[in-house]
């Protein structure tokens, strides 16, 4: 789980909504921008079109902060989005995807 100092707060959120660039999955969505600080800020909205019960919304919140650990070194604030689907696919498939569009966008120049 990803400490609080390294999530996004509502205003980072919406400026990373309005002036981020998107990257997408089969799972969901990236948003994101270049940070100001040397560390990476993560944030998950979770719609409730995904689930009506906030028990499950949080477990998804939980299994994407968890599979994002290991990418606090980046300097970007990334916001993920996922898609309606995402509760028919298991942790492991949404964390490896996860992992692999983080590459992918810290391989970035």
């Amino acid at each position: 789980m990803i400490s609080r100092a390294s999530r996004l707060t509502k205003s980072q959120v919406t400026a990373v909504k309005t002036a981020g660039q998107t990257l997408k999955s089969n799972h969901f969505t990236l948003v994101y921008t270049k940070s100001h600080d040397q560390a990476a800020h993560f944030g998950v909205i979770v719609s409730k079109k995904i689930s009506p019960k906030a028990v499950t919304r949080n477990l998804l919140r939980r299994r994407f902060y968890t599979a994002a650990q290991g990418f606090t070194k980046s300097s970007l604030s990334i916001l993920i989005i996922p898609h309606q689907h995402i509760l028919k696919h298991s942790a492991e498939v949404t964390g490896a995807d996860l992992i692999r569009q983080l590459e992918l966008l810290c391989s970035k120049p």
